[in-house]
């Protein structure tokens, strides 16, 4: 389960994040000065119900829709990576997270 507490977030609520490998890791999510590490490509590992790649970045798309939910209610796309939307607004917080009102994470673009 992601930890709201390790993460930061931008002005409108969605989940700061980077493409840069991890430097540091927290609850099995590796991030990079201080931003939750992040890929597009699909997933090699998995972790507490996460998608990782092998060099410990997130495996994330906007693409699709969520078709299943991981461990902590993570919102799953048909590629088995966290799907998430990084243009919608929030709609609603679960466990200290933000997501769209179509179930996806709300992400704010890669740094």
């Amino acid at each position: 389960m992601i930890n709201a507490q390790v993460l930061l977030f931008d002005a409108a609520g969605r989940i700061r994040n980077t493409a840069a490998a991890p430097t540091a890791f927290n609850a099995a999510l590796g991030f990079a000065n201080g931003l939750l590490s992040v890929d597009l490509n699909t997933p090699q590992r998995w972790a507490n119900g996460m998608p990782f790649t092998s060099g410990g970045k997130l495996c994330v798309q906007t693409a699709g829709t969520v078709v299943d939910h991981a461990q902590g209610g993570l919102p799953i796309n048909e590629l088995g990576c966290v799907a998430i939307d990084n243009v919608a607004a929030v709609a609603y917080w679960n466990a200290g997270l933000p997501f769209t009102s179509t179930g996806k994470l709300a992400f704010a673009s890669t740094e």
